[in-house]
Order: C-alpha cells, then structure tokens, then sequence
C-alpha cells in the first residue's frame, strides 16, 4: 500500500492530487492520522497546524490559515515613505551620473547611496517626519560619496578640483599645475590618464535627469612631461530647469599596445577598481 507524510502524518492509500493547487482526495483512504484533523465519511475537517481543512463539493480543500494582519504603526508608516523618497532620489542620482560609475561599483553601493541620502533628507530640521522631501535636503551631505568603497578618490588623486557656481550661475571647475606622477596613483601598465568630469540637473520628482555638460583633462607621456598645465572649465547653468546640479568625477586609467596597425587602448577600470565620486552639489 503507498503511503506519504503530510504535515507530521502518515497517511496510507492511493490518493490524487492536483498539480499546482493544495487540493487532495481523501475519500479512499483507510488510515489518517493528522493531529486533531476528523475524518468524516472519507473528508477531513479541522486545523493541523497551519493548515485548515475543509469540503467544497466532493473534494477535501486543504488551505493555509489566514496570517494575523499587522497594523504598521504611524512611526512606521513614516519612515516607510521617507526611505521611499531616497530610494527614488537614489535611482536617479545613479542614472544621472552613470557616466561617472559606468556600473562598475561595489556590490553595496546602492544601499550605502540610498542611507547617505536619507541622511541629506533628516539633516534639515525643517523636514517632517513622513512628508520630506529633496528639495529641503542639505546636498552638499553627497558631496564625497563614493561609488566604489574599495577605491576611495581621496586613495588616488591628491589634489582636491576647486568647484564653484558664481551669481551668474556660471559653474567654474578649476585644476591647478601638478606634479602627475605625485599627485595621481596609477595602476601597473598605465599609460594615459582621462579626468572625466560630468555636470547633471536632476528632478528628483519626476525621477529623471538631464546632462549639462561633461568635460575631460587627459594626460600621457607624463614620465616625460610630468607637469600638468592648469585646466579651467566655465560651464552654463543659467538655463537649467530643474535647479539641482551635481557634479561627478572618474579617473580612467588607459593601457596603450603599439602594434603594426597603430596604437590600441585598453581601459584598465574595473568593477574592483574604478575611482568615481560625487564632488560638488548645488541647489539654484
């Protein structure tokens, strides 16, 4: 005779079950033993743990038993829409600069931006509890966040790029002369290096972004020429519409192979190493 384990029971006889629904016949069975489940003329009734047991029509439905509902509290509910909001403002900071990250980023990134957000958010004391949003959020709590943890921009460029939006909203992003080799850290074979600079207006509402301008310093042959000329960058921001610009930063690291068909590259960024970070914020 076959026979199966149910839910700490051992149950004998051919039964029939239907795939992909928890419906059994238990009309042919000779022996049950189901905790305090009754056999009444072939049909079980009652509740075996988590489970309840009843007829509909000829067949015995076995259901699970409906779960206590839990009644968020408002503190909870609070929360929940606020961590909702950095969420979002997370998602669109991430696609707005995804020039910078090129998703290469560690694979805790995405937490950490939306908890450094949520800080933005809980820094102005203004904001309540349940109704904030990003357009009281102190900004300038982003500035230094780092897509990569493992490499920390501060690791390997020792020289800080002086940011600044004047009364004509004109953004400056300014590099003084440097030493290459003693003010950048390099990988082995690397032969070029890109500072890549990308400025975007975000709407945080609307969850989208808008890119207004990306600019870039490369930098090679430095064991011979080791000295950077000073860089400055003047860009437009006057016509922006969404009135919230950050600006990102990424070092590539260029591997050059001469060959008889010319000079190849090879980008040296990795998921393990790629210097990307949010260096200035503004609010117009």
């Amino acid at each position: 005779m076959r026979h199966f384990k149910f839910n700490n029971a051992l149950v004998f006889s051919p039964f029939h079950i239907r795939k992909n629904a928890q419906i059994f016949d238990f009309r042919q069975f000779t022996a049950v033993y189901l905790d305090m489940a009754i056999n009444q003329n072939g049909f079980l009734r009652g509740q075996v743990g988590n489970l309840v047991n009843r007829k509909l029509g000829s067949i015995n439905v076995i259901q699970t038993k409906a779960g206590r509902r839990i009644k968020q509290s408002e503190g909870t509910k609070e929360c929940s829409h606020d961590f909702g909001v950095a969420s979002r403002a997370s998602f669109t900071i991430r696609f707005g600069l995804i020039e910078i990250h090129q998703n290469l980023y560690d694979g805790q990134m995405i937490n950490r931006l939306n908890k450094q957000i949520y800080r933005a958010l809980r820094s102005n004391p203004d904001q309540v509890a349940g109704m904030m949003s990003m357009d009281h959020a102190v900004l300038s709590r982003l500035v230094g966040f780092q897509f990569n943890e493992k490499n920390h921009m501060e690791d390997y460029l020792f020289l800080d790029p002086k940011i600044h939006l004047d009364h004509n909203q004109q953004l400056h992003i300014q590099l003084p002369e440097f030493d290459i080799i003693r003010a950048v850290r390099m990988p082995k074979k690397c032969d070029k290096i890109i500072m890549h600079f990308q400025v975007v207006d975000l709407n945080f509402p609307d969850q989208s972004s808008e890119k207004i301008k990306s600019v870039e310093f490369e930098m090679e042959d430095f064991f011979h020429v080791p000295i950077a000329e000073p860089q400055h960058w003047i860009i437009d921001c006057h016509a922006v519409k969404n009135k919230t610009i950050l600006v990102g930063l990424n070092i590539h690291y260029i591997s050059q192979h001469t060959t008889t068909n010319g000079t190849k590259e090879y980008l040296l960024n990795t998921k393990d190493f790629n210097t990307a970070a949010i260096i200035s914020a503004f609010k117009i």
